[in-house]
């Protein structure tokens, strides 16, 4: 009963060898389709670098050729801002010399229209005792025609003058109007200027630097 047990029981240990055998074709086989995707992925590789060199270059003219367009552009407007400034500060002082010469004429139609008045005062003062005269006396003779005609004449020169010299005021005003303008408008130019030439330009430093 034994013997015939231990006869009919399978020996499993020589069934497994064939399965974990293999073959010499079969390594060459498995080497190559190995060496092949190696090889592959090393093309795919080469390709991918290439791919993202090129890129990378490309970025980069991008990059360089739109730095040299802003910067371009920056001394464009650079150029135009001092240009304008530069213009704005000679207007700037020619209404200075203009708002001089009005400050001067107007002390001058001032000093005029004083020196019509004493006239007139005295003119006035003149017409005024001939007129306390006598009764008998008063006469409208040539003297007291030409002390009429100067107190009217008078009159009318400082009505002149003072007609001038408030137009000088008001032309002094719009001067003074525009030269605070002016001034304000040169201040934000140079202010634009600082910004361009100095703060942007130190921003703008890595940028131009900076290679992929």
């Amino acid at each position: 009963m034994t013997t015939r047990c231990t006869q009919s029981r399978p020996d499993r240990g020589p069934a497994l060898l064939p399965s974990l055998s293999v073959l010499p074709v079969q390594w060459e086989n498995i080497t190559e389709i190995l060496m092949a995707q190696a090889e592959q992925q090393k093309v795919d590789s080469l390709a991918l670098r290439a791919a993202v060199e090129s890129l990378l270059e490309q970025t980069e003219a991008d990059v360089k050729k739109q730095a040299r367009a802003t910067a371009a552009a920056l001394q464009l407007h650079v150029w135009e801002i001092k240009s304008a400034r530069s213009q704005m500060t000679e207007q700037l002082a020619t209404i200075r010399c203009e708002l001089a010469g009005q400050q001067q004429i107007r002390a001058d139609l001032q000093a005029a229209i004083s020196e019509n008045r004493c006239v007139l005062g005295l003119a006035q003062a003149r017409l005024a005792l001939r007129l306390q005269r006598p009764s008998k006396e008063q006469c409208l003779d040539r003297a007291q025609c030409q002390l009429h005609a100067e107190v009217q004449q008078l009159n009318a020169h400082i009505h002149e003058l003072s007609r001038a010299a408030a137009q000088s005021e008001e032309e002094q005003r719009a001067l003074v109007r525009c030269q605070g303008e002016l001034q304000e408008n040169v201040e934000l130019k140079t202010s634009s200027l600082h910004i361009d030439e100095v703060v942007l330009a130190h921003h703008r430093e890595p940028l131009l630097t900076h290679s992929f």
